[in-house]
């Protein structure tokens, strides 16, 4: 039997908020222009959402879930969330669940931006070293 991975940071993200509307309320303008920032389909439901959201306010999955069908975006929202959306239960610790999914995020695009620093012909040392004591701060937290 093979082994399942882990959903990927941006499918956790995107299904807490389609779940949890309420979380987007939390969201701060960093954190929003990252999640404005992940690629394609992710993204798409992003903007989606927080149209919805902004014109409507928070609402309970049931409520998001019909505007997602009459937006024709169920079957979308169900590809990058990584699997069927149902009701959520009651859960008093949805908010930490999503820091720590939201510093997942972070450590994702830093990673990512030393690397390709790593790779450049002339790294900046500095923006290097920078990156790897964020990193290491969010994944301490």
């Amino acid at each position: 039997m093979p082994l399942e991975l882990p959903p990927a940071p941006m499918n956790l993200a995107v299904r807490m908020l389609v779940l949890h509307s309420e979380l987007w309320q939390q969201i701060g303008e960093q954190d929003l222009q990252l999640l404005h920032e992940l690629p394609g389909e992710h993204g798409q439901l992003i903007a989606w959402l927080e149209r919805s959201l902004v014109d409507n306010g928070p609402a309970p999955w049931a409520v998001l879930q019909i505007a997602l069908q009459e937006a024709d975006l169920m079957d979308l929202a169900q590809r990058v969330s990584g699997g069927p959306l149902t009701a959520p239960p009651p859960d008093e610790h949805v908010e930490v669940e999503f820091r720590v999914v939201m510093r997942k995020l972070w450590v994702g695009k830093l990673r990512a931006e030393a690397d390709r620093i790593a790779r450049s012909p002339q790294p900046d040392m500095v923006r290097f070293q920078a990156l790897l004591r964020q990193i290491r701060d969010l994944e301490a937290a």
